[in-house]
């Protein structure tokens, strides 16, 4: 039975973060994106790799408003012994789950009942509590974080866009898609890609185009190659833009993309290097 849109168990556990033990509850969870990355156990031997490359991620996650759970069967106190003797677990600033009774294990459908241990599962978990995306998969094979980052982002994405989907390999500032019949039926490419006006450029001209375009119902794709906003972003005041009486650079951004994509405009992060007419 799948397990997507089920909301999580009811719990409290311990763990180890900053050198200390902390109470963790389902309350803690609600009302921020989480992930919870259980591993089989301290200790070994594929588990610290994995946890020290979540590590390295784990201020990008942070910067989205995601928090990593890291959890295995063991308890708090083995946690600190694990990560008193073992350099790369030290480097761990997200908090480490205790599952000794196996309450998440099981809740999370992970348990493997003869071993008391936790199968290698990552699950995304949205403000709500309930899991929008996960894997599981054998205790031989590591993960990899940048790519359950980019899952992470995506989920946040079509959570805020609710009329769009991320087609493989998406990226933020990279085209979505918008079902509808004429993606049915026929290479999604070629439906996807179709475009009656591309605006190169994302800055305030670019942007303002799109609004319009797309609000006159024209298939719009606006290409920018670095940065959506351009210089504007990094302007602190903006006075008497039309129809903005005063906002930062960033702030203008984000609303007129938001605008943009309302009407249906789609961006991509991307440089156009031909043109045939």
């Amino acid at each position: 039975m799948s397990l997507i849109n089920r909301e999580i168990v009811d719990f409290k556990v311990q763990a180890y973060v900053n050198n200390d033990f902390k109470e963790v509850t389902k309350q803690d969870v609600l009302g921020k994106w989480s992930v919870f990355f259980f591993y089989p156990a301290d200790f070994t031997f594929v588990c610290p790799t994995e946890l020290e490359d979540l590590a390295n991620k784990y201020e990008d996650f942070k910067k989205i408003g995601c928090e990593i759970y890291s959890v295995s069967c063991d308890t708090h106190f083995v946690h600190k012994a694990w990560h008193d003797v073992s350099k790369t677990i030290q480097k761990l600033q997200y908090p480490m789950l205790a599952d000794p009774t196996a309450v998440l294990a099981r809740g999370f459908d992970v348990l493997i009942e003869e071993d008391g241990l936790a199968e290698r599962g990552s699950f995304i978990v949205n403000p709500q509590g309930k899991i929008v995306a996960y894997e599981v998969i054998a205790g031989n094979v590591g993960r990899n974080a940048e790519e359950l980052f980019r899952r992470v982002q995506a989920s946040q994405f079509v959570a805020e866009h609710g009329d769009q989907v991320c087609p493989a390999k998406w990226q933020p500032g990279a085209e979505t898609l918008k079902p509808s019949l004429d993606l049915v039926g026929g290479p999604m490419e070629a439906h996807a890609r179709l475009y009656d006006v591309i605006i190169v450029g994302a800055g305030p001209a670019g942007l303002s185009a799109a609004i319009y375009a797309a609000r006159a119902k024209y298939r719009v794709l606006v290409l920018e190659k670095s940065k959506i906003g351009g210089q504007i972003t990094i302007t602190s005041e903006i006075v008497n833009y039309p129809g903005v009486e005063m906002a930062g650079g960033k702030e203008l951004t984000a609303h007129m993309r938001t605008q943009a994509e309302r009407f249906g405009a789609a961006f991509a992060i991307a440089e156009g290097l031909d043109m045939k007419l």
